[in-house]
């Protein structure tokens, strides 16, 4: 190499399973960057070398060097890992074995690499650096990732955060050829969705100008729409999309019906809504399947009957909304038939008789803060078994009833009682927490007790058959002997 050391351009390069090898060339790359200092494009394809970052930073002291091609050697991490100093309009490392992504390439991106290519390897996972919070950059990288490990939900959120103008980083997932036409349609609707959402921030007219403060919010809650969009078709699990301290009305009205189809989950907090226009804003969300208000500007008066379209709502809180909780609303909420979990806490809770409408099964039933200072006779018929978590945290109980101090065994059936934050008598605390004894008991109590409570044993209390007498020392009582978890976390977090 010495003879031509004024060449721009050095290719060497073997066949993929070539058992030749030089054993001088190990030191290949230090006589490279030795011998050849002025090289622009240098490939070094198939040599059986071993690389590493320190080997990078070698041919980082190239000043001229702009295209590095490394593919077909072996990559080996470094004892002692480095950042890496390089300045290339492309690099290849294709096939080198690489069973994740280099975290050390991502600090050049994209001011210092125009082109990356990892075809070939076994990288399954991305970093979150590559794909959010890409603001537009006057420079941008394109990593080609064909012949990897990426899962489905991958390739198709990075070729549709790729497809945005002026990206940072645009990825190549080399997705198979069945799931190209399933991403050209979902490509397709981001761009109906990104042009909808765009009108919409920038909807200012004479009659209502939109200030620059405005538009700012507005684009901020359209890229998080969008975002959000992204993450559902692309089939990961998404959290829900959060609605704040605004008008249901002006949120944009006429958006694709891919979004309103993708939509699992709302979050309405502190929104302002009269029964109609919130009627109108859940109908535009058939696949629901949370549905979590919060806080209310306006008092509801009756539950909205849009509900009843959500054949898919199973999570429904409609929580401090002002609303009186009487027979006939219990009814209809019990009448959505895949609703699981009920949180109505922070209303009124009215008078109410069990009826054969309101008979069901609940996962988790949240009666916290509705003003109850006497047991609800109507839950009795639920219990136990027919609500797994019923939570009436926060409100004005003293006395339990004896029903359910009893605590017999039941290994068909069991509900947590959550009663944080009520003012129960010491008598109650005491039998409540000593019927916990044993295995397979109906109940499980969550509450504040106090540290001589808690440290009683627990052998004393209601016997099985309901007598009032030490409870019977059968063989599985100690052995089971059931795990109190007084506090927080009980069947109120459950709701």
């Amino acid at each position: 190499l010495g003879r031509v050391s004024q060449i721009t351009t050095l290719e060497i390069s073997g066949p993929p399973s070539s058992s030749f090898f030089f054993t001088e060339f190990y030191d290949l790359p230090r006589i490279v960057q030795a011998q050849c200092p002025r090289l622009r494009a240098l490939s070094l394809i198939n040599q059986r070398l071993h690389i590493n970052t320190q080997t990078l930073n070698r041919f980082g002291q190239m000043q001229h060097l702009e295209t590095l091609d490394l593919s077909g050697n072996a990559w080996l991490d470094a004892l002692v890992p480095e950042a890496v100093n390089l300045n290339l309009q492309r690099l290849g490392l294709d096939r080198m074995g690489l069973q994740r992504w280099p975290d050390w390439l991502t600090a050049l991106l994209p001011e210092h690499i125009g082109e990356v290519s990892l075809v070939g390897n076994q990288i399954s996972f991305l970093p979150s650096e590559l794909t959010l919070a890409q603001l537009p950059s006057a420079r941008t990288t394109l990593i080609r990732l064909q012949g990897n490990r990426l899962s489905r939900p991958d390739m198709i959120e990075a070729s549709l955060r790729g497809a945005a103008p002026h990206r940072a980083i645009r990825i190549d997932p080399g997705a198979p050829s069945e799931l190209l036409s399933l991403i050209d349609m979902l490509l397709s609707e981001q761009a109906e969705l990104q042009t909808a959402l765009e009108e919409w921030a920038q909807a200012s007219t004479s009659l209502l100008p939109l200030s620059s403060e405005a538009v700012s919010i507005r684009q901020a809650l359209g890229a998080s729409l969008l975002d959000h969009w992204r993450v559902t078709v692309a089939g990961r699990a998404s959290r829900p999309i959060l609605i704040e301290s605004m008008a249901l009305e002006e949120f944009p009205q006429r958006l694709p019906e891919t979004f309103y189809r993708n939509t699992r989950g709302l979050l309405l907090h502190h929104v302002i809504s009269d029964t109609q226009a919130l009627n109108d804003f859940l109908s535009r969300f058939p696949e629901l399947e949370t549905l979590e208000m919060k806080g209310h500007i306006i008092p509801m008066d009756v539950a909205p009957q849009a509900l009843s379209a959500l054949a898919n709502l199973r999570t429904l809180t409609l929580m401090d909304q002002g609303m009186l909780i009487d027979q006939s609303m219990l009814e209809y909420l019990s009448s959505l038939s895949n609703l699981r979990s009920l949180d109505l806490s922070a209303n009124r809770l009215g008078a109410i008789t069990f009826s054969v409408a309101l008979r069901r099964h609940w996962e988790s039933l949240t009666l916290d803060n509705v003003g109850i200072s006497v047991w609800p006779e109507w839950l009795n018929s639920f219990l136990p078994g027919g609500i797994d978590a019923l939570s009436l945290a926060q409100n004005q109980l003293t006395e339990l009833p004896e029903h359910i101090l009893r605590n017999p065994r039941d290994r068909t059936a069991h509900t947590e009682i959550s009663l944080e934050g009520n003012p129960l008598s010491r008598e109650t605390m005491v039998n409540a927490h000593v019927s916990e004894h044993g295995n397979s008991r109906a109940f499980s109590f969550y509450m504040d007790l106090p540290d001589d409570i808690r440290a009683l044993p627990t052998e004393r209390g209601w016997s099985s058959d309901g007598s009032g007498s030490d409870i019977e020392a059968d063989s599985d009582s100690d052995s089971d002997a059931s795990d109190h978890r007084h506090g927080s976390t009980g069947a109120a977090d459950a709701g």
